[in-house]
């Protein structure tokens, strides 16, 4: 029987209007996912995680990094199907003239939504976009307890205006959330959302051989906040009661001719070694024994999420912000109060002496992999983003 339907030839031109019609209102949304550099960090390979994540969920996405970032550091994979850019140099002396400059570098890519990672983005974004109808998202992968010294007046007001005035700012913790309620920030509630960082898929190989001495490690970037100093402290009180125990530091930073100086002068130098940076982070947690957070103030430390998934007897320092959350005390690991060197040490002999606690520990801390698993938290930024986008 004839259908009273007119059949449409697919090779006709009106079908292939119909279909580029269909294909642009239909296209993948585009997202600008802007942060300083991808040099090697946490907040960096979050980022990198997340991209490659929200690529895969069908989004268009493109990287827009500072103009001085250095490709060449990246340690992070990356679909090949993001793109990456950088900002051009500053070329206006004049401030307002340089706002409508960073405005315009932007929005030229017609994203539908714009996402900032880190302080000094999130700034830029913040200020520059006041009033924009473009969404914007600030992830701010760290405490916030910045100082705003380099700041005037007029330049606090607008940053305290344009923080406020996002569409979403999204944070990893409620201590953090805590703390951006009060003031100077007051930043309203209804704009706050709190997504964890995702923790990625640690790959343990088992015929990896361990070392011949019992290890202790930590990673991270040499700068006093992240308290290298402390542990050098720590580790010395019991050096000598446990001498086939070897301390390993990976991570580069300005800090370390001092804390190589300092573990020298501690007469440390065939204990403590500093290996700079890895690119095998999940071989040098698989052949540790302990790894250890001694930092003085944290963000949301994926470095100790991912010592947890690959089931490594964990130290971290009850500091703002951060540990308290991921850690259950005694159960999955150990806290200690932050800038504690007692403390510290207790936890170190604690461990170094019970093979048996360092077993339970790790084997309990591994559910973090669950709990932080990639898929959940890019389902999250994912189910935020269409919030915002409409």
């Amino acid at each position: 029987m004839p259908s009273n339907r007119q059949q449409i030839d697919r090779t006709s031109p009106a079908a292939s209007q119909l279909s580029l019609l269909k294909g642009f209102f239909m296209r993948n949304k585009r997202l600008l996912f802007c942060i300083p550099t991808l040099d090697p960090g946490g907040a960096e390979r979050v980022a990198s995680i997340l991209c490659n994540g929200l690529v895969k969920a069908g989004y268009d996405v493109t990287i827009l990094l500072d103009h001085s970032a250095d490709l060449q550091k990246c340690i992070y994979p990356l679909d090949a199907r993001i793109q990456i850019a950088k900002l051009p140099p500053e070329k206006f002396s004049s401030g307002l003239l340089q706002l409508w400059e960073t405005r315009r570098n932007f929005l030229k890519y017609k994203a539908d939504c714009i996402i900032g990672f880190l302080w000094k983005t999130n700034v830029a974004i913040s200020i520059s976009l006041q009033f924009c109808r473009t969404p914007v998202i600030l992830s701010e992968q760290s405490n916030m307890s910045y100082d705003l010294s380099n700041f005037n007046k007029k330049g606090l007001f607008l940053l305290r205006r344009g923080f406020r005035h996002v569409d979403i700012f999204v944070l990893q913790t409620e201590a953090i959330k805590r703390f951006l309620l009060q003031a100077p920030w007051s930043i309203p509630e209804k704009i706050i959302r709190v997504i964890p960082n995702p923790v990625r898929q640690v790959q343990i190989q088992k015929q990896l051989p361990k070392f011949r001495y019992p290890r202790i490690i930590a990673i991270g970037r040499l700068i006093r906040l992240k308290g290298f100093d402390l542990l050098l402290s720590a580790f010395v009180a019991v050096a000598e009661e446990f001498p086939e125990w070897q301390l390993d530091i990976f991570g580069q930073g300005p800090l370390r001719e001092e804390l190589e100086k300092q573990r020298d002068q501690l007469g440390l130098e065939n204990r403590v070694h500093f290996r700079g940076i890895t690119t095998d982070i999940d071989a040098e947690l698989e052949r540790s024994d302990i790894f250890v957070l001694a930092s003085r103030i944290e963000g949301f430390p994926n470095v100790l999420l991912e010592a947890m998934a690959a089931g490594v007897a964990v130290i971290a320092a009850d500091c703002r912000f951060g540990p308290g959350e991921i850690i259950d005390d005694g159960n999955n690991g150990l806290l200690v109060p932050a800038e504690n060197i007692p403390a510290l040490t207790q936890a170190l002999k604690r461990l170094m002496s019970d093979a048996g606690l360092r077993r339970k520990l790790g084997n309990a801390a591994r559910v973090v992999q669950e709990r932080y698993a990639e898929e959940k938290i890019v389902n999250r930024w994912k189910n935020l983003i269409e919030e915002v986008c409409g």
